[in-house]
């Protein structure tokens, strides 16, 4: 006699006899992705080259022209007092070259939160931002020491639940900050 499972499927999911607590439902989630390769998911700053948008462009068109004109008034007034004036040129100077690079190239480099999705199987790890694939990368030693603690943490609680990932087919691990 099958049981009928919370997914309305037999033979998968959590059983709805079977009341877990979130800390076993992770456990056995990060139970099966081990098992079944299934991507592991954390959240981690990553340098990526984010192409403005349309709006974006404009705004940093009328910045470049508000930094121009800010520059005209520094000069009109740097003929009387030359050198209290130059910090001041310098820094818009730097500023046009920013945002004139900014234009020129239609993105900047962001230091962004982006979704780290880490496949030990083929021995990468993906950046998403926004859902668009931004870098791929080899998995690090760091990767790897943290699928070993996943798996001696699991080891350690040698539960036998079968349980399925969310209907993505992905775990989700939260950081917590020691």
């Amino acid at each position: 006699m099958s049981k009928e499972t919370k997914n309305g499927k037999n033979g998968g999911g959590i059983s709805s006899e079977v009341k877990l607590t979130s800390q076993q439902l992770k456990e056995a989630l990060i139970k099966e992705a081990l098992e079944n390769e299934i991507p592991i998911e954390k959240k981690e700053r990553h340098m990526i080259q984010y192409v403005f948008t349309e709006n974006e462009m404009k705004d940093k068109s009328k910045e470049l022209s508000r930094a121009c004109t800010d520059k005209q008034k520094i000069e009109a007034a740097k003929k009387s007092a030359m050198s209290s004036f130059k910090y001041q040129l310098d820094g818009k100077d730097a500023e046009i070259g920013s945002l004139s690079n900014d234009i020129q190239t239609g993105y900047c480099m962001k230091d962004v939160e982006c979704e780290c999705k880490m496949f030990f199987d083929r021995g990468q790890k993906e950046y998403w931002y926004e859902g668009v694939l931004y870098a791929t990368e080899r998995l690090t030693g760091s990767d790897h020491q943290l699928k070993l603690n996943l798996e001696k943490e699991e080891a350690e609680k040698n539960k036998d639940n079968s349980k399925q990932a969310d209907a993505s087919g992905v775990i989700q691990l939260e950081e917590t900050e020691d």
